[in-house]
C-alpha cells in the first residue's frame, strides 16, 4: 500500500506544522518519544508517503533538523521515520558545540547517533581538521573511520597525517593511518621539519607521541634519511627510539646499529646514541665519494651535534677508528686507533682531536703516512653493514 501527501511549507510555520506531520500523532505522540529525538525545524517543500507501512518524507529547500544541541542543514533530505534515519544531500552541514561536519551526502541514524558521510567530507573542531572521501562517525563514542585520500591536520601542533584509511579516536587523541600513511611535521612558518612513513603510522595523546611500524622511513628538512623496523617519537621530551637495525644517511655520513635513540632540542638534533654493532662512516674526500672513508666502530657510540653537524663522537666497547688526515686540502695519511673507548672531536667534518680511554695495554694507535696508506688495517664490512654503504650517500 502506498499513500502520498504533499505540502508547501513556509518558513513562518515550518516548526509547528512539519513537526506535527512527521510525528503523525501531534502532541500526544511527541510526548511519548525521548526528548533527544531528531525533529524537523524547517523545509520549503515536503512530500510524504507510506510504503508497506513505513513512513517516508522527502524535503526540499533550506532543510533544517535538530537533535538536542546538534543542528543538521542541507538542500534536500529523505527521512525514514520508522527506521530512525535521514539521508541528507546537497551542501550538508551538521553543527554541534565545538565541531562541524560537512559533506555532499550524509546518512544519519538518530537513535545510534551515527553518520555515514561521503563526498568532499570535512570535519573540524577548534584544533583539528579531517578531510576525506568517506567517513563513518559514531557521535556517542567520538570515533570515526575515514577512507579515500584522508588528511587529518592538527593545526595547533602543525602536524598532518595522510593515508588511504584513518581510524580516528577523537575522544582519546588517537589516529591510526594505513595505506601508504605519512605523518608530516611542520614549523610555525609551514616549513617541513620531517616526514615519517611506514606500513602503519599513528599519533597518540593528540599528536604528542608518534609511532610507525614496518618499513619505517624518516626524512628531515635537510634531506637526511633514516630507515628502521619501528619508531616511537615522544614530542614532549624530544626523544625518538628507532628499533630493528636502523640506518641513516646524512649527506656524507652513514650510520648503522641495532638500536638508536635521537634527542632533539626543539626541532634541532643534538645527540644520537647507537647500540649494538654501532658503526659510522663519513666521506673524507667529498670530491671522490667512496675513495677515502672514515670509519668508527664499537659496541655503542654517541654522537653530539652542534648546529646540525657532528662535534664529538664517543665510541665504547671494542672501539676502532680509521680517520684520514688532510692539510690544506692535501691528503696526509691516516690514523688507526683501537681501544676500550675512543673520544673524537670534529669540526667542519675534520678530526681535530682524539683521546683513547681505558686500559693502556689494550689501547693501540698508529699513523700511516700518505705513501703507506694502503697498509692501514682498513678491514672489511659485515654483510649487514655493506648493504647500506653506498658512495653517493643516498639510500
Amino acid at each position: 500500500m502506498k499513500v502520498s501527501t504533499a505540502r508547501k511549507i513556509g518558513s513562518f510555520c515550518a516548526g509547528a506544522l512539519v513537526v506535527g506531520l512527521l510525528l503523525s500523532g501531534g502532541v500526544r505522540a511527541q510526548q511519548k518519544r525521548p526528548a533527544e529525538r531528531l525533529r524537523l525545524v524547517h523545509a520549503l517543500e515536503m512530500t510524504g508517503e507510506t510504503v508497506d507501512g513505513r513512513r517516508i518524507y522527502r524535503l526540499v529547500g533550506q532543510v533544517v533538523f535538530r537533535q538536542g544541541e546538534m543542528e543538521l542543514r542541507c538542500d534536500r533530505a529523505t527521512q525514514y521515520v520508522d527506521e530512525n534515519r535521514v539521508v541528507l544531500e546537497g551542501n550538508v552541514v551538521i553543527r554541534q558545540p565545538g565541531k562541524v561536519l560537512r559533506a555532499d551526502r550524509i546518512e544519519y541514524f538518530d537513535r545510534l547517533r551515527e553518520e555515514w558521510a561521503e563526498g568532499h567530507v570535512v570535519a573540524e573542531d577548534s584544533a583539528r581538521t579531517l578531510r576525506c572521501d568517506r567517513l563513518h562517525y559514531q557521535e556517542n563514542i567520538d570515533y570515526g573511520v575515514a577512507e579515500g585520500h584522508v588528511e587529518l591536520e592538527h593545526r595547533e601542533k602543525h602536524v598532518r597525517l595522510q593515508a588511504a584509511r584513518v581510524r580516528y579516536d577523537r575522544a582519546n587523541g588517537l589516529a591510526v593511518g594505513e595505506g601508504k600513511p605519512v605523518i608530516v611535521q611542520e614549523d610555525s612558518t609551514g616549513r617541513q621539519v620531517f616526514r615519517l612513513s611506514g606500513e602503519r603510522v599513528a599519533w597518540y595523546e593528540d599528536a604528542r607521541r608518534f609511532e610507525a611500524l614496518g618499513n619505517v622511513e624518516i626524512v628531515d628538512e635537510s634531506g637526511s634519511h633514516a630507515r628502521c623496523d619501528s619508531l616511537v617519537y615522544y614530542r614532549s621530551t624530544g626523544v625518538a627510539y628507532l628499533r630493528g637495525k636502523p640506518h641513516t644517511w646524512r649527506r656524507w655520513e652513514r650510520m648503522f646499529g641495532h638500536e638508536m635513540e635521537w634527542f632533539f632540542a626543539g626541532d634541532t638534533l643534538r645527540e644520537v646514541r647507537v647500540r649494538g654493532k654501532a658503526f659510522v662512516l663519513t666521506e673524507a674526500d667529498t670530491l671522490r665519494p667512496g675513495f677515502r672513508q672514515n670509519r668508527v666502530k664499537g659496541d655503542s657510540l654517541v654522537i653530539f651535534f652542534s648546529r646540525g653537524e657532528a662535534s664529538q663522537i664517543v665510541v665504547r666497547g671494542r672501539a676502532t677508528s680509521l680517520y684520514y688526515l688532510f692539510e690544506e686540502g692535501k691528503p696526509k695519511g691516516v690514523n688507526w686507533i683501537l681501544g676500550d673507548e675512543i673520544r673524537m672531536w670534529v669540526s667542519g667534518n675534520k678530526l681535530t682531536r682524539v683521546r683513547i680511554v681505558g686500559d693502556p695495554e689494550r689501547a693501540e694507535g698508529k699513523y700511516y703516512p700518505e705513501r703507506l696508506v694502503a697498509m692501514a688495517p682498513v678491514g672489511d664490512f659485515e654483510p649487514e653493514e655493506r648493504e647500506f654503504l653506498r658512495p653517493e650517500g643516498k639510500p
